[in-house]
């Protein structure tokens, strides 16, 4: 009921051609970023596991707490800021998350890096590090 409430909703904005367009494009999107993607996922995905001895799933269904919430925030920075994935795709065919919030969070924080701050100085850090390892990785698959 909802749902057709809504496409009633998007009919008086938009004509039909122009709705089924948009939901193509954000269907077919989706598709298209796990298809070309994919293998870059997966890559960022096990390197962020490895640097901090959590299970992939836990990283990417269990609740986010401590260790696994930060691992988190370096796997949605480097999944958006190198990979130029969407914060939405990232949250929900990723870490299938109902809401994009964390992963917005989590980029916002990254955008306001301060360097005088020890905390954020040690993330860039750190995160730099990741990024090194995965172009490692990348590298030694590659060859």
């Amino acid at each position: 009921e909802v749902f057709f409430k809504n496409i009633q909703k998007g009919l008086k904005k938009f004509t039909l051609d122009e709705l089924n367009d948009s939901i193509d494009s954000l269907v077919n999107t989706d598709a298209d970023w796990e298809r070309t993607k994919g293998k870059e996922i997966a890559t960022v995905i096990g390197v962020i596991c490895k640097e901090f001895e959590i299970e992939k799933e836990v990283l990417l269904y269990g609740r986010s707490k401590g260790k696994t919430s930060e691992a988190r925030r370096y796997a949605a920075c480097i999944l958006h800021i190198e990979y130029n994935l969407p914060i939405r795709f990232i949250a929900k065919s990723v870490f299938k998350l109902n809401w994009h919030t964390g992963v917005t969070e989590a980029v916002r924080y990254y955008k306001s890096l301060n360097m005088e701050v020890k905390p954020d100085r040690e993330f860039s850090e750190r995160l730099q590090s990741i990024l090194n390892k995965i172009a490692t990785k990348n590298k030694n698959t590659n060859v």
